[in-house]
């Protein structure tokens, strides 16, 4: 019986080992599934929000340039606008200011014909003599430049006249001087020459 006991105990113990084993077999690519799925519902909602994302970042950018298209269009629209009211407004203030502008001539150019013959035979007189006080005093003064610049160069022309007299009479004397010296040492060379032969001839005549 304690056999038998002991037999069926190991008997028991083994087959619940066993079957704990192939528990523990089905449980682990179970659990892989399930880590699988797991992991693929993580990388499917990572993709959507990307998905997202994108989307939203690729409409953002389509607004922002359609925007910015717009608003160029419309800075330009009201660029075109500005600039065609501004050319209307000076048009207009250019015609203004030339009509302004003749009256103005006409105004002065009346004013100056009645000026001038309001102006008496005298005061027509006095301006004439004035004026030909005025010409005659630039044409002395015009005169004195002439006379004082063509004094100017005759003293010029009579200074470098003279510094070439002297010049060449200063070369005049240095010439005679070295004519002096130069006939001073052919002479003395000369006197040396002669000397040496009269010793010469003398010591042959001894001989």
């Amino acid at each position: 019986y304690t056999t038998l006991k002991s037999g069926v105990l190991s008997l028991k113990t083994q087959a619940r080992g066993s079957i704990a084993r192939l528990r523990r077999e089905k449980a682990v690519p179970t659990m892989q599934k399930i880590y699988r799925r797991f992991s693929a519902c993580d990388h499917l909602l990572a993709d959507e929000d990307a998905a997202t994302i994108i989307q939203c970042a690729f409409r953002r950018h389509t607004l922002v340039n359609q925007y910015g298209y717009l608003r160029n269009s419309v800075v330009l629209v009201q660029a075109i606008c500005r600039g065609r009211k501004a050319r209307r407004e000076t048009a207009i203030q250019r015609a203004h200011i030339r009509v302004l502008q003749r009256a103005g001539r006409r105004l002065v150019a009346k004013i100056e014909v009645r000026r001038h013959i309001l102006l008496s035979a005298t005061s027509l007189r006095r301006t004439q003599s004035s004026a030909a006080v005025q010409i005659q005093q630039m044409w002395r003064g015009y005169m004195a430049n002439v006379d004082f610049m063509l004094l100017i160069l005759a003293t010029i022309k009579v200074q470098s006249f003279a510094r070439m007299h002297f010049v060449s009479i200063k070369y005049r004397r240095f010439l005679k001087d070295v004519v002096c010296v130069q006939t001073h040492f052919r002479g003395r060379r000369a006197r040396r020459d002669i000397a040496t032969q009269r010793t010469s001839i003398h010591i042959l005549q001894r001989f």
